[in-house]
């Protein structure tokens, strides 16, 4: 009894490598390595484990291509799509995560990075990694408590006299591993138009998300200290994966 769960009749070996050899960049490669080993029996759970994919993702390509061939792992342009997370998408964004993921047609029940992504990438056609996604996951909860709260504390705030502080809001231990993970990414992603990371950027990055206004010698003074941390946290993610790849490889050798 063939329990393969690829259909041969929409797609084979040879035409999975054709299809390598016609379309390049690395995503079709990973596609097609996973449905050619697929098509040799082995198990959906080892293939995703052993080539760092979802399950889910494994299973909605070979769903595709059982559906359309392999021209479905061929990615679809999509003309006039955003390629960053504007505000609107962002807003839109927050009003889906009231739901479910079920809710999308995701086979989660609840939200995490994987979901998140996945979804973002379906709706607007943005790609996130999953760092990206659990970024975006936790400051869109933080936003919605911050609303509650506010709304909660609406009838509160009325009858307190409204004091201005002498000092405005301060960068805090908590606010500076945040801004330090925000920099390992690139500026684009929280819309600002940069390439990378400058004073001006970084002031207001600080403003828009944490409310908190730098001066000139204010951003001289943390620039240089985020910037340091921030590559300091590339450093140790890179050789923690350089770490792991060893282990990997002086396992398969046994």
């Amino acid at each position: 009894m063939n329990t393969n769960p690829l259909n041969p009749d929409k797609v084979s070996k040879e035409q999975l490598l054709s299809l390598a050899e016609k379309v390049p960049g690395a995503r079709i490669g990973m596609k097609v390595a996973i449905l050619m080993l697929v098509l040799e029996g082995e198990r959906t759970g080892w293939i995703a484990k052993v080539l760092g994919q979802t399950r889910m993702n494994v299973n909605r390509w070979t769903r595709a291509v059982n559906k359309d061939g392999v021209e479905a792992l061929i990615p679809k342009k999509q003309p006039g799509r955003p390629t960053r997370m504007t505000p609107k998408i962002v807003a839109q964004l927050e009003s889906d995560l009231k739901e479910t993921p079920q809710s999308f047609g995701l086979d989660r029940e609840r939200w995490d990075g994987p979901a998140l992504a996945m979804h973002v990438q379906r709706q607007f056609g943005i790609e996130l990694n999953v760092r990206q996604a659990q970024y975006w996951r936790q400051h869109l909860r933080l936003r919605r408590m911050q609303a509650v709260n506010a709304v909660n504390n609406e009838g509160v705030e009325a009858e307190v006299p409204k004091i201005q502080p002498e000092r405005p809001a301060r960068m805090t231990p908590i606010i500076v591993a945040q801004i330090v993970r925000h920099l390992q990414e690139s500026p684009r992603l929280f819309g600002l138009n940069r390439v990378r990371w400058d004073g001006s950027a970084l002031a207001m990055h600080v403003q828009r998300y944490f409310g908190i206004k730098l001066n000139v010698q204010q951003v001289r003074h943390w620039m240089p200290i985020l910037r340091s941390r921030a590559n300091l946290a590339n450093q140790t993610e890179r050789q923690a994966k350089a770490s792991d790849a060893k282990q990997k490889a002086e396992t398969n050798k046994m």
